[in-house]
């Protein structure tokens, strides 16, 4: 994670329920101390397309170029505002399109490389 902040501003967009911020921020200062500049939940997990904010609209709004993502439905979101999209190989993400602003990896590792070549 470290190598990641060095040269970038490390924000995290959540779907979480604000019921568990508080839960969420103490695991994130366990695991990843003073790792993130901002962290910004928007709910969206239980209020689906009801939600207040989308993860597209947080990108845009901070004007955030690249997104890593584990959900496909939130990558395809934010990849069809031409935000790249790095999204992490899971078993749920496996069906569906996948935009074309959107890099499939296998591993944070990959991802670190991913962008060192960018």
């Amino acid at each position: 994670m470290d190598i990641l902040k060095k040269d970038n501003i490390l924000r995290i967009i959540t779907s979480r329920p604000y019921k568990i911020h508080d839960q969420t921020l103490s695991w994130l200062d366990r695991y990843f101390p003073d790792k993130f500049e901002e962290i910004h939940f928007t709910n969206d997990w239980v209020m689906g397309k009801n939600a207040r904010k989308r993860k597209k609209d947080v990108c845009l709004e901070y004007k955030i170029d690249i997104m890593i993502e584990d959900s496909l439905a939130y990558a395809n979101e934010c990849a069809e505002k031409n935000i790249n999209v790095i999204l992490i190989d899971t078993p749920w993400n496996q069906s569906g399109e996948i935009n074309k602003n959107i890099k499939r990896v296998k591993s944070w590792k990959n991802i670190v490389d991913l962008l060192k070549n960018n």
